[in-house]
């Protein structure tokens, strides 16, 4: 049996899988600092399957500052 591609393992994860996956790696890379090369791909291959399947993309950074009580 041939081994799966990484973008036919995408396709076959759920979107509640795929999505939790993006958000992981979108952490790693952009927030803790924490990943290698495949990391980017598999964020933007995982990125164009929710694409794909009607999901729209954006980045939101936002600093909320608020008094304390």
């Amino acid at each position: 049996m041939a081994e799966k591609t990484i973008k036919e393992e995408l396709e076959n994860q759920s979107n509640g899988e795929l999505i939790a996956d993006a958000e992981a790696l979108h952490e790693s890379i952009y927030i803790t600092g924490c990943f290698g090369r495949k990391d980017t791909l598999l964020l933007e291959l995982a990125l164009r399957e929710l694409e794909r399947r009607g999901y729209e993309i954006k980045e939101v950074k936002r600093l909320v500052i608020t008094k304390k009580k």
